[in-house]
C-alpha cells in the first residue's frame, strides 16, 4: 500500500474543531502537553472482522 500522501477527512475536522474551541477559548489550558498525549486507534480503523481482541 503506498504512504498517504494527506491527511484523512476526519483528521482535518477534528483539526479544525480543535483550532476553533482553542481560539474562542483562549484561556484554557489543556490537561495533557501535545507531547504527552499518544495516537489511539479508532472503531472506525478496525477491520470488519472487529476490534483486536
Amino acid at each position: 500500500m503506498p504512504p498517504r500522501t494527506r491527511p484523512l477527512p476526519a483528521e482535518v475536522i477534528a483539526r479544525a474543531g480543535v483550532e476553533v474551541a482553542l481560539a474562542r477559548l483562549p484561556d484554557i489550558d489543556l490537561a495533557v502537553s501535545a507531547e504527552a498525549r499518544t495516537r489511539r486507534r479508532s472503531a472506525a480503523t478496525y477491520p470488519r472482522t472487529g476490534p483486536p481482541r
